[in-house]
């Protein structure tokens, strides 16, 4: 039996001869069209993109001749592009599906696909477990149906057209471009390069782009997550420049890494921050705000200022992006750096956002230092820290691991008392005076993550030194 399990969001794995091969691309693709026939029979059309990793084109067309051969009329993207156009054109094509070939901000050895259902999103949760189910019934790559494809099936197409569509319907592009803003933008050699330049092309525009070309290694970044380590030839292009704002895209372009003009790199806490003020402030929009377990309090506090509703939900846009459409949310987002908008499609979107954050500018006397400082007054100090640590080599259960720190006997973090433990997406510690600690194991790698949030900088590194210490390796 296979052993193809989706993570936050779909299957990721590692390029190799048991892994993320050609044969078990196959088999989940068989599978998904199987789930797709039986849950959509009326609707044989399958849209397919890739991103710029190696081999990402080859496993596109692999998924769309098994497609073809199942009956399906496939339309497969003409060159790599960002996960949010694929979602894009499920709609406005009415598609049954969608299917993206990316492991988005993992290092270059990985691969992974991405299922996008009927309305573009992430799937539910409900719908990834049945999906993998149909998957994990392919015993094997004999059952894949690959033969008599018929090509003339299957059509390339741009699904820029149809996403630029949209973005002219909720964005005021004629302020940007009037604007006369000066713009970085780092694509991290990923599928989003050159595409905020081509939205905002316009003589008036000074936009300056690095790390645009395609190139599966990543150099110089351990992977293509837009983190302030791996931003720092963007934040001295912005400084060196005199540059108004930086952006970065991360490999398959749905999340958002923000310099100021100072060459400050902004965590992903306050980012969210300044879009919640826009939609809520600004745009007067007066829905409720979705966020991830681990994502800052600070957005609690600027909620409960302007009288938002906000919706917590374990990590993974799986779960925001269906707490989104149920409770029709102004706006989403996580700690990585994945936020969606009311609007377009209940997806993490790093194109979307960027240009957001470029109206936000365009449309008021605002410069990043300066909303940030307003949103301070009114939610007061957040010192927000994460710390990933490998497990490779590690032979321990996950709950061997954190066998410390879950038990009776545990009554403080970092010398302040815990006051409740949340177990809706690893274990989330409430500590005292609006402090918090949480931990979780990735879903994508193999990685434990460290979460605090403290009102001073020393305590959150005291808490989560804490944290690491009491954990079994």
């Amino acid at each position: 039996m296979n052993q193809i399990k989706f993570g936050t969001d779909g299957w990721r794995g590692i390029m190799n001869d048991t892994d993320f091969t050609p044969e078990n691309v196959g088999i989940f693709t068989q599978g998904t069209l199987n789930y797709l026939k039986d849950t959509i029979p009326k609707n044989n059309l399958l849209i397919v993109g890739y991103d710029t990793r190696f081999k990402s084109k080859e496993f596109a067309l692999t998924i769309s001749k098994i497609a073809c051969s199942n009956g399906f009329k496939v339309l497969l993207s003409d060159s790599p592009c960002p996960t949010p156009f694929i979602g894009h054109n499920i709609i406005t094509k009415k598609a049954s599906a969608g299917i993206m070939v990316t492991a988005s901000h993992n290092p270059s050895e990985w691969n992974g696909l991405k299922f996008k259902p009927g309305y573009g999103g992430t799937a539910k949760p409900s719908e990834q477990l049945l999906l993998e189910k149909y998957i994990q019934n392919i015993k094997s790559y004999k059952e894949v149906n690959k033969n008599n494809s018929n090509k003339n099936h299957m059509t390339f197409f741009s699904p820029y057209e149809d996403y630029y569509s949209n973005i002219k319907k909720i964005i005021d592009l004629d302020s940007i471009k009037s604007s006369k803003i000066q713009i970085a933008i780092d694509s991290m050699f990923g599928a989003g390069s050159g595409y905020i330049k081509k939205i905002l092309s316009d003589k008036n525009l000074s936009i300056h782009e690095i790390n645009s070309e395609e190139n599966p290694k990543f150099p110089g970044i351990r992977a293509p997550e837009p983190v302030e380590e791996n931003l720092v030839k963007l934040k001295q292009l912005v400084r060196e420049k005199k540059i108004n704002v930086g952006l970065a895209t991360d490999g398959d372009g749905d999340r958002l890494g923000l310099i100021d003009h100072n060459g400050q790199f902004i965590n992903s806490a306050d980012v969210f921050s300044i879009l919640c003020y826009y939609e809520i402030e600004i745009k007067k929009n007066s829905g409720p705000i979705v966020k991830s377990i681990t994502m800052s309090h600070k957005i609690n506090s600027i909620c409960n200022f302007f009288n938002i509703k906000t919706f917590e939900t374990p990590v993974g846009f799986k779960h925001l992006s269906e707490k989104m459409l149920e409770k029709k949310a102004v706006l989403a987002g996580e700690e990585s750096g994945g936020f969606a908008f009311n609007g377009a499609i209940g997806e993490t979107d790093g194109v979307l956002s960027g240009v957001k954050i470029l109206e936000f500018l365009s449309k008021t006397e605002y410069t990043i230092p300066k909303i940030l400082k307003k949103l301070k007054n009114i939610s007061g100090e957040f010192y927000y820290t994460r710390e990933d640590i490998q497990l490779k080599n590690s032979t321990k259960t996950n709950q061997e691991i954190v066998k410390n720190l879950i038990n009776d006997n545990i009554s403080q973090l970092g010398g302040i008392d815990i006051l409740q433990i949340n177990s809706m997406d690893g274990y989330k510690f409430i500590l005292k005076n609006d402090n918090w600690a949480a931990i979780r194991f990735s879903g994508t790698e193999p990685l434990i993550r460290l979460y605090c949030e403290a009102r001073t900088n020393k305590l959150a590194r005291k808490i989560i030194s804490d944290m690491e210490s009491k954990l079994n390796f």
